[in-house]
């Protein structure tokens, strides 16, 4: 008798084990898909940058207007320093001599500045 009923009490402990397991398993699944809903809406949402009154003023640093980035960030940056260095060298211009985009944070970039911007050279 004592048999019988220790194993209804293993069982007992194990379905709710079991049943713990199973619990913190669907939370954890429920968060993880509830975390990628959100992450792939504002992967995909932008209108809050549209929407927002902070971003409809246009931007100016120095009197020197800001551009509107349509090739590169690298060749946009360079854009911004030549109109502020009194040039007009354009991003259109550096993707039509090199056929090829260029991010701000690569070496090419800072090949680039070193050639447009010598006074300012940095290694």
């Amino acid at each position: 008798m004592k048999s019988a009923s220790k194993k209804k009490r293993i069982r007992v402990i194990l379905v709710a084990a079991a049943s713990a397991a199973a619990a913190i398993l669907i939370a954890a699944a429920s968060a993880l898909i509830a975390l990628d809903v959100r992450t792939r809406s504002i992967r995909d949402d932008f209108s809050s940058v549209y929407e927002e009154e902070k971003y409809a003023a246009p931007v100016s640093v120095g009197g020197i207007e800001a551009i509107t980035q349509e090739v590169s960030c690298g060749y946009a940056v360079i854009e911004m320093f030549s109109s502020w260095n009194g040039g007009d060298l354009t991003e259109e211009k550096l993707y039509s001599e090199y056929g090829k985009v260029v991010t701000s944070t690569g070496d090419a970039f800072c090949r680039e500045m070193n050639k447009q911007f010598p006074a300012y050279e940095t290694t």
